[in-house]
């Protein structure tokens, strides 16, 4: 299948770039709903984020336990990308955007019966398995269904929808706690994730999982080690390192001190992603990836004296 001229001078010299197919728009509805079901899976997890260190305290948890309890989830993230990585290329990348939902819906409700600290992690362990899901499969779903060319912006649209739901989870999340208590937060929570499952449930799988004719699938141990994966891991290692001790206790300092609702702690934060994300998946598209990720490093290592 060609491209026709009148596309190609309406796209320009970048369409001589693209594979056989024409350039596509870029918010087909099929992306829309993907972004859809992004935002409600984070807004599910964002309210909880700044409501699980007080629940643990109001079960009897210590302080030192926050970061055990959220640690367990971003450790049990860590060791599930490979195994959902294996799903996305060997069976496909639906099961990922139906699969995290539910495991956010079944976490927010396991909250209202987790009365102690060991059920909470085992909680939090099933949570861990669901950021895996979605935080894989909504990015690469979303650049399966972009034009080639377009990719980056693509994936930073799918982010902005991720922290529009960081602007405003912890916000909800800590009012419907001070109003209603927290199995309501854990109820909202839950309905957010059902949201998010009804809008992936029509999404189609774009990429035809791998067959024996393509060769042996890497190995399990190669993915997770492979030496062009072991810098980009370091890189978001130490960029992530403050910011998760910021957020296990951020909450409880918050609470201690009459602070006010840590929600509003957010909201600069996500804005100013919100504005970076779009910009830089296009300049990304338009410049490489390295223009924009090293500058974003220098602000990083900035914002952290």
């Amino acid at each position: 299948m060609g491209i026709s001229v009148h596309k190609l001078k309406a796209y320009g010299p970048s369409a001589l770039k693209l594979s056989d197919r024409p350039v596509e728009r870029l918010r087909s509805p099929t992306f829309v709903l993907t972004c859809g079901t992004t935002f409600f899976n984070y807004l599910s997890y964002q309210l909880l984020l700044p409501v699980i260190p007080l629940y643990l305290l109001h079960i009897g948890g210590a302080d030192w336990q926050v970061g055990l309890v959220l640690g367990v989830t971003a450790f049990t993230a860590l060791l599930a990308r490979p195994f959902v990585g294996y799903v996305a290329d060997q069976v496909g990348r639906r099961p990922l955007l139906v699969g995290g939902p539910i495991c956010y819906i079944g976490t927010a409700l396991l909250h209202i019966v987790a009365r102690s600290v060991p059920a909470l992690l085992a909680v939090r362990v099933v949570s861990g398995v669901g950021i895996s899901a979605n935080s894989t499969g909504s990015p690469t779903y979303a650049s399966d269904v972009a034009p080639a060319s377009r990719r980056g912006e693509a994936i930073g649209i799918i982010g902005s929808a991720m922290n529009l739901a960081i602007a405003f989870g912890p916000l909800i999340g800590i009012w419907l706690l001070a109003e209603y208590g927290y199995n309501t937060v854990f109820l909202v929570a839950a309905l957010a994730g059902l949201v998010a499952l009804l809008i992936a449930l029509p999404l189609p799988e774009i990429v035809k999982p791998a067959s024996k004719t393509d060769g042996p699938a890497p190995r399990l141990i190669d993915r997770f080690l492979s030496g062009d994966m072991l810098l980009p891991m370091a890189i978001g290692l130490c960029s992530a390192a403050t910011w998760g001790a910021i957020l296990s206790y951020l909450p409880i300092l918050a609470e201690k001190e009459s602070l006010g609702n840590v929600g509003f702690f957010f909201m600069p934060y996500a804005a100013t992603i919100l504005l970076v994300r779009v910009v830089g998946g296009r300049a990304s598209d338009r410049y490489g990836r390295r223009a924009v990720l090293l500058p974003g490093m220098v602000a990083v290592a900035a914002a952290w004296p």
